[in-house]
């Protein structure tokens, strides 16, 4: 289980059981317009996958090959190695058939609804998913409450 602090200068801090994750500005961990995932790790730290859709889209692909929505060059990640769909409110994750997987706040999986706040681990890299508009802003009691409630599918 993760916990999200706050820390002087506006930086938030994502924890794990026992040390300090990774660390970002605080307000880009606000709601905007579209869902997004940013990246907390280098040397990538910063950058922002906006989820916005083209044309009525409901789905795009994060993974090596530059025909993915978003691409990341590393030999850690399948060509197309994770599928990100909007079903209605929720955000499903889901891996290529032929990769290995990936961890949401520490739990490996093949399959998982997201929420706002959750970190997602692929390949070598950490990134956090913010929702769009219309949710609460971050605060030390929201975040992560509904942890134990999601619907996340083990890896096999």
């Amino acid at each position: 289980m993760a916990f999200v602090a706050t820390r002087g200068a506006g930086n938030l801090l994502v924890l794990n059981q026992s040390s300090v994750v990774r660390s970002c500005p605080q307000q880009s961990l606000q709601p905007a317009e579209f869902a997004r995932f940013i990246v907390l790790s280098t040397p990538l730290r910063g950058l922002e996958l906006v989820l916005k859709p083209r044309r009525g889209q409901t789905r795009w692909y994060l993974g090596s090959d530059s025909g993915a929505d978003f691409t990341i060059s590393d030999a850690t990640l399948h060509p197309s190695h994770l599928i990100i769909e909007q079903s209605g409110e929720e955000w499903i994750l889901s891996c290529h058939r032929d990769c290995w997987g990936f961890f949401v706040n520490d739990e490996p999986l093949e399959t998982a609804v997201i929420e706002h706040g959750d970190r997602l681990r692929i390949g070598r890299h950490e990134l956090v998913f913010v929702g769009a508009k219309g949710l609460p802003e971050l605060d030390d009691e929201a975040v992560h409450s509904s942890w134990w409630s999601r619907l996340f599918h083990r890896a096999s």
